[in-house]
């Protein structure tokens, strides 16, 4: 087995963190999902995403124009659990 987690993948290193997280205490959304939510003076759901530079990130591309595409990523995510800014 190797031991570089380039080497294993990301399907292999998602599933490793997914199976020893536990569901947070009254979290409507299950492990592994592209949010999380938890119960802070209402229902929070929060989403956190990655772009990799040499996949993600075409050349030419600047930095605001990769910020825009991290936080549309995001939006994304939220919207697609019904969240709803506050």
């Amino acid at each position: 087995m190797s031991n570089k987690i380039s080497d294993l993948g990301e399907s292999w290193l998602l599933k490793f963190i997914i199976d020893r997280i536990s569901k947070i205490e009254d979290s409507i959304l299950i492990p592994g999902d592209d949010a999380f939510d938890f119960i802070c003076h209402g229902r929070i759901i929060c989403s956190g995403d990655m772009l990799v530079e040499h996949t993600d990130i075409p050349p030419g591309m600047t930095l605001r124009q990769a910020g825009r595409k991290a936080i549309v990523a995001v939006i994304s995510d939220l919207a697609a659990k019904g969240a709803h800014p506050r």
